[in-house]
């Protein structure tokens, strides 16, 4: 559910007018559209834009290589994922920690590991968890109203990444911060598209406007090798044309590759690893306006 806070900061995400709440529908003054709110979650998209939305979804799912068996039994069996950053949980605490108590804090494609409930998650479907659908690439919310948005690896999967950076950097107050995680050499994966990939230097253009506080590899050269492997292993093995041949070998091939993240650790003080790194932690602030 959303907050009070997170309600007042709402807008159209095409003109960015404030939008007033109605009994099951936020609507925009301007633009005279009416975004549905369905179990709860408002639906900040026009009703073209959602139903192509949803389009891409369902066709994610038909292209998804998995098993038809119940999720909780195939997270047993999938391979570890190798992308994810040990230090996460420790750097979105901290980063939570450094925000004010009423701060508006969003979460741009859920990708951040244990947000609490006052944390606002938006996604572009209704999936569980969600307190907005919505476009990272046309933010709901209005003029620099948000105080921190995370953003881990999402802006791989949007077609023009450039404009989502432009808008976080609309919506977030002067002195508001990012903090993405970026990925460069990782394997091709729908969710439910794959555009991009970003070289350090990338990241800095990508995130220009900001005042740098940190630029990094987060996920290692190591984790890259890992899983480039069971791709590749799972691509060349005997019978792999069949998709479920190549997923099982693929995830097979996860679970004794995986325990190569482990070098990464070593590897910290290398100064070229970020050449191959699997990706990028940026943490930038908007700079206050000048009086």
């Amino acid at each position: 559910m959303l907050t009070e806070k997170a309600k007042k900061a709402l807008a159209c995400p095409y003109c960015c007018t404030a939008v007033t709440e109605e009994k099951e529908a936020y609507f925009c003054p301007s633009c005279s559209v009416r975004y549905p709110i369905i179990d709860g979650v408002p639906h900040m998209l026009e009703k073209k834009e959602l139903a192509a939305r949803t389009t891409e979804r369902e066709e994610w799912r038909d292209a998804a290589i998995r098993p038809d068996i119940s999720y909780d039994l195939l997270v047993k069996l999938k391979s570890p994922d190798v992308h994810v950053w040990p230090r996460e949980r420790r750097t979105v605490r901290r980063l939570l920690a450094g925000c004010p108590e009423d701060a508006l804090i969003v979460d741009v494609g859920a990708g951040a590991l244990d947000l609490p409930k006052s944390v606002v998650r938006l996604d572009l479907g209704p999936y569980p968890g969600i307190d907005i659908v919505g476009d990272g690439q046309s933010l709901p919310f209005q003029e620099s109203t948000v105080d921190l948005l995370l953003i881990f690896r999402v802006l791989e999967h949007m077609r023009n990444p450039e404009l989502g950076v432009g808008e976080i950097f609309r919506v977030l107050k002067p002195g508001g911060r990012v903090a993405a995680i970026v990925p460069f050499m990782e394997p091709f994966h729908i969710n439910p598209i794959d555009i991009s990939r970003f070289t350090r230097d990338g990241v800095r253009h990508l995130f220009r406007d900001f005042e740098e506080e940190r630029c990094e590899w987060c996920v290692g050269p190591s984790a890259a090798l890992a899983w480039m492997m069971k791709e590749w292993i799972a691509t060349v093995f005997p019978g792999s044309r069949n998709k479920w041949v190549y997923a099982s070998v693929r995830e097979l091939a996860g679970w004794f590759l995986s325990p190569l993240r482990i070098v990464d650790y070593f590897l910290r003080k290398k100064p070229y690893a970020h050449k191959i790194a699997e990706s990028f932690f940026y943490l930038g602030r908007k700079v206050k306006d000048e009086v």
